[in-house]
Order: structure tokens, then C-alpha cells, then sequence
């Protein structure tokens, strides 16, 4: 089953341009799984995730992405932003609360793409070592590997941390325009029913991220009978 995890609509997110009108009708045409809404912290209104569920019949699921003191975190369960999450350790106590899951967000880009830096050459990573023993990644259940702004000398080094640290491995689209959704998707080895469900699956490890541009379309495998 198929999900974009990362995107960014114009009522939450302050670089968002992405309407829910746009976002439903790309839900409905694409045939994705589920959505999650991840705007920049920002939770969407239960009324709202409510009344995108109704309209596509697709699993929306309640996430925010926290700017945190060691980087961009996708968040998934909570119901609103929390004073103090912007401290990843206060974050992953009040996720732990509501049985939430956490992801790291493109954890390469300052290091390794060319378009986040200005201009410059990226600084490049230090000595393996160093980069494995970076204490954001003992507060995460997965990494995003495949980023709809991300290049493929991230997505290889994040797969290589994430199979050296333990931990799952996602995609997703990190849109701010319609015409950008469905560029990465996370694809889970299981059917799943609910918000409940995605968030287990993402906490089990039991998902990969796949990038859409060079590997198909954004909507469920067709499967043979």
C-alpha cells in the first residue's frame, strides 16, 4: 500500500501553495493509498483531516513537520503542536504519549545537495563514524530517504545509515505545489485500514521509500488474481 507522506498545503504551511481542493483532486485521480499532511508546524484541524477523508476515501493522517534543534522532523499522531517540541527530546516524549512516530526529514541535504546551499559547493560529510554517532538519530523511528527535492547521493547515503543504524526507510514528496505530489511515495508491505495502522507500520519498520520519478505512477500496484 501506497502513501505520500510529505506535503504542504496553503492554509498551514507559509511556502505551501498546495489547496485542499488540489489535494483531493489529485488523491481521487492518482488512486494513493493515503496522504499525510505534514505542514510546517502546524497541525491541520480535526474538521479539516475529517473532511478530506470524506471527500477522497483515502487514510489522511494527522502530521506535522517540527523544526527542531537537530533538524526537520516529520511527525505523525499528534493532535496539536505542543509548546516545546521544538526541542527533539521534548518532541519525542509528547509523541510517545500519544503513540506516535517520528521521522527524520531529508538528513543529508545541507551535506550533499547543491540546491539548499546558495550558490556554495555542499560541505560534504564528515568521516562515517561521526555521521552515525549524530544524536538525531536516536530520537526517530525511520529516515526519509527518497525527498521529491532530494538527489540520489542522499537517498543512497541515507539507505546506508539507516541499514547500519537499524532503523526504516521512507519516501515522500515534500510538495508545496500540486504538480509536485506524488513525486515519492513510502510503500508499506502490509494493507492498512487506519491512521493507527500507518503509524505502526512506520514504528515496525515495515516500509520503503520509492522514488516515483524513476520507478512508476503514485497509485496501488495493481495485483493479479
Amino acid at each position: 500500500m501506497r502513501f505520500e507522506t510529505h506535503l504542504h498545503t496553503a492554509i498551514g504551511s507559509y511556502d505551501g501553495a498546495i489547496q485542499i481542493e488540489e489535494l483531493v483532486a489529485w488523491v481521487l485521480a492518482s488512486g494513493i493509498g493515503g496522504v499525510c499532511i505534514t505542514d510546517h508546524d502546524c497541525v491541520l484541524s480535526n474538521r479539516d483531516i475529517r473532511a478530506l477523508r470524506e471527500s477522497t476515501g483515502a487514510i489522511v493522517v494527522r502530521g506535522v513537520e517540527v523544526t527542531t534543534n537537530m533538524g526537520h522532523v516529520l511527525t505523525y499522531g499528534l493532535d496539536e503542536y505542543v509548546p516545546g517540541i521544538h526541542d527533539i527530546r521534548v518532541l519525542r516524549r509528547e509523541v510517545d504519549k500519544v503513540g506516535g512516530a517520528m521521522v527524520l526529514a531529508h538528513p543529508f541535504r545541507s551535506d550533499v545537495s547543491p540546491y539548499y546551499t546558495y550558490g556554495d559547493a555542499p560541505r560534504g560529510l564528515p568521516p562515517w563514524e561521526e555521521v552515525l554517532a549524530r544524536p538525531v538519530f536516536q530520537y526517530v523511528d525511520a529516515l526519509e530517504a527518497c525527498n521529491g527535492s532530494g538527489v540520489l547521493e542522499e537517498e543512497t547515503l541515507v539507505r546506508r545509515a539507516a541499514n547500519d543504524l537499524g532503523l526504516a526507510v521512507t519516501g515522500g514528496s515534500d510538495a508545496h505545489k500540486a504538480n509536485k505530489l506524488g513525486l515519492c511515495i513510502t510503500q508499506f508491505t502490509d494493507y492498512l485500514s487506519s491512521e493507527r495502522d500507518f503509524i505502526e507500520a512506520i514504528r515496525s519498520g515495515v516500509c520503503n521509500g520509492i522514488d516515483l520519478r524513476t520507478h512508476g505512477k503514485a497509485g496501488e500496484e495493481k495485483r493479479a488474481d
